[in-house]
């Protein structure tokens, strides 16, 4: 897998935040299961609950319904990223990668308040900022997040001040 390739190489020795949230499913989870197999500790979720599970079924194909006309997905293929484990209808790829992850349960719980969009801003900016920050505390909320700002800006600005940055 070519980028985690690439993410593991240029963290070598290095800390990675990686964000997940409610709408991490299916190949985001195999992604994250094989980025955190090779980053280990060093790997840090951040985020809140994912999606799914990690024993689901995925690929598949789809059906039209007769009656309705509409078309329906259905998945076939059995994934356990937590135990490792896969039956015959697991593709060849994902046979030749999955592994024992256990579990991943975010390291950081940061869940947004709101659906303002000020309020996710300010939200961002705030947990952005906090990637900085020591990684001991366990969870950030958004209560008096301070005056409003742009994240777009506020990213850019400290990516800035961190120049030059190898990725």
């Amino acid at each position: 897998m070519p980028l985690i390739d690439a993410i593991s190489e240029g963290a070598k020795g290095r800390q990675v935040d990686f964000l997940i949230d409610k709408f991490t499913f299916s190949a985001a989870i195999v992604f994250t299961a094989v980025l955190k197999h090779c980053l280990g500790e060093r790997l840090a979720l951040i985020g809140e609950e994912m999606g799914d599970g990690l024993t689901f079924f995925a690929e598949g194909g789809t059906i039209d319904l007769s009656f309705s006309g509409a078309t329906v997905w259905y998945s076939t293929a059995f994934h356990d990223w937590a135990a490792g484990r896969i039956d015959e209808t697991a593709p060849v790829e994902i046979a030749e990668r999955i592994v024992p992850i256990g579990t991943l349960e975010p390291d950081r719980v940061w869940v947004a308040p709101s659906e303002d969009v000020e309020t996710l801003d300010r939200f961002c900016g705030e947990v952005l900022g906090s990637l900085n920050a020591s990684t001991n505390s366990s969870e950030v909320r958004a209560a008096d997040l301070g005056p409003s700002n742009n994240a777009t800006r506020w990213i850019k600005g400290r990516l800035d001040e961190a120049a030059p940055r190898q990725w």
